[in-house]
């Protein structure tokens, strides 16, 4: 986001109203460029919706290689790391709105947060066939 010009200082807040106790800059000892400022930020909601999609996205190419369970994700993710506890977790997240949703989500950011994020096949393939992270349970 830093490199498509949105102000550092909506990122961090947009983090904490998302619910994390801390921003990405702020735990981030980067050297990351920042782009010249764009005229036309984007809305902070939109920047939330990124910072939590794209972690949430992270662990989801890492449930399709069989790399974690599940439910570590989403302890490890709100223990560890510090996605919002209100989330469940980041394949909660997901599993919350359904992965065609999130799918939507991802493909559609917002205006002037940048390009829109890549979903793999697999993942597609799972929202269309299951639509859930988690089984149903009876």
């Amino acid at each position: 986001m830093l490199a498509a010009g949105i102000d550092p200082v909506l990122i961090e807040n947009a983090a904490r109203f998302a619910g994390m106790p801390y921003g990405p800059l702020e735990n981030a000892a980067t050297g990351a460029d920042q782009a010249a400022p764009n005229p036309q930020q984007p809305h902070v909601n939109d920047v939330k919706q990124r910072l939590l999609g794209v972690q949430a996205l992270a662990a989801a190419g890492f449930w399709e290689q069989g790399l974690i369970d599940i439910i570590d994700a989403d302890l490890a993710s709100v223990l560890c790391w510090g996605f919002p506890s209100y989330t469940g977790g980041v394949l909660s997240y997901i599993d919350s709105m359904g992965i065609e949703a999130f799918i939507r989500q991802c493909e559609q950011p917002g205006e002037h947060i940048g390009e829109p994020l890549e979903v793999s096949a697999w993942l597609r393939e799972r929202g269309s066939s299951d639509n859930r992270v988690y089984p149903a349970t009876e």
